[in-house]
């Protein structure tokens, strides 16, 4: 095996092409290099870092990317990194010091370019970024949800749909239309949420709510047969426009999906969500870190200094 370092820009065809590829394989999804091309134009710097591992005969059997976005750390702006697409064919996952042969390359490749590194790893790699590659923990993220049809998510409970769809409209229809008591939550760390950011950020696969100077994005897929909405960023980051958004996400798309879900730290839910207790959570979301410039200090490592949710990383 061999490994290389590379940024977006020295990436051929035929890397694209054996990305996607290995993406497909290692994911079960369906993806073209062009979902690559796009993904990896990083917003900030245009272009992203690569650790590549080739196989004998000179193939990609391994990758892991780090895409560079523009944050504010305590009103300073810093350069972050966010790990994504860490994958490895099952035919070459006995070394187990491949992942960090490919991280050092990225690493390496990415010179002084990034002050600070993130990512939200599954549960299987937790351990190894924590443990092994020394990253360190920030903080765990929240689910918030409006439950429409409960039969798709508890076993044994079709015959109550109507209560649940019941509840939703109650809850929905607590929402106040007005914003005049709105306060935004502030907080010292986020991202840099540009114009430049929410086109490359959301694509036609994002349906857009707005009103007067606020907006939020979001999109529906099917999770193992539960249709699920996903409320994937919004701003003002305030309690009442949060509600509002889940209020009009249900009058728009209640017909067809079953779930209203966002995830993400430091929210104040409104009465139209409900943060889902620990244990009953599908999945743990850990957010890690590491520190790479002197620009950052250990208030990183706080998740109460962070505004963050899904559209910080590339879960949907």
């Amino acid at each position: 095996m061999t490994y290389s370092g590379k940024t977006t820009i020295e990436l051929s065809e035929k890397d694209f092409s054996e990305l996607s590829g290995l993406f497909n394989t290692v994911f079960n999804r369906k993806t073209d290099p062009a979902y690559f091309i796009h993904k990896y134009h990083s917003p900030y710097l245009g272009y992203s870092f690569h650790g590549l591992m080739y196989n004998d005969e000179g193939n990609i059997a391994g990758a892991i990317t780090i895409i560079p976005f523009s944050y504010s750390f305590f009103e300073n702006q810093i350069a972050t990194g966010c790990a994504v697409d860490l994958m490895i064919h099952e035919n070459y996952r006995k070394d187990f010091l491949s992942l960090k042969h490919m991280y050092d390359h990225a690493i390496e490749k990415s010179g002084s370019s990034l002050d600070f590194l993130y990512a939200v790893p599954n549960p299987n790699a937790y351990l190894y970024w924590t443990k092994f590659l020394k990253w360190r923990d920030i903080g765990q993220l929240n689910y918030y949800i409006q439950v429409l049809n409960i039969s798709k998510i508890k076993a044994g409970f079709s015959g109550f749909d109507w209560m649940s769809k019941a509840f939703s409209f109650f809850m929905n229809n607590l929402v106040l239309k007005s914003d005049v008591l709105r306060k935004e939550q502030e907080y010292p760390i986020f991202k840099m949420n540009n114009e430049t950011y929410r086109k490359y950020r959301f694509n036609k696969n994002y349906a857009e709510i707005t009103e007067s100077d606020k907006y939020a994005y979001y999109t529906i897929l099917n999770e193992m047969g539960i249709n699920t909405a996903y409320i994937v960023d919004l701003h003002p980051f305030t309690k009442s426009w949060a509600g509002s958004v889940v209020k009009q996400i249900y009058t728009l798309e209640k017909n067809h999906i079953d779930i209203i879900i966002y995830i993400g730290n430091n929210l104040k839910p409104p009465i139209n969500l409900i943060r889902v207790p620990r244990k009953l959570e599908p999945r743990s979301l850990h957010l890690v870190g590491h520190s790479l410039s002197e620009k950052i200090d250990d208030r990183i490592y706080n998740m109460d200094n962070w505004l963050f949710n899904l559209s910080d990383f590339d879960a949907r």
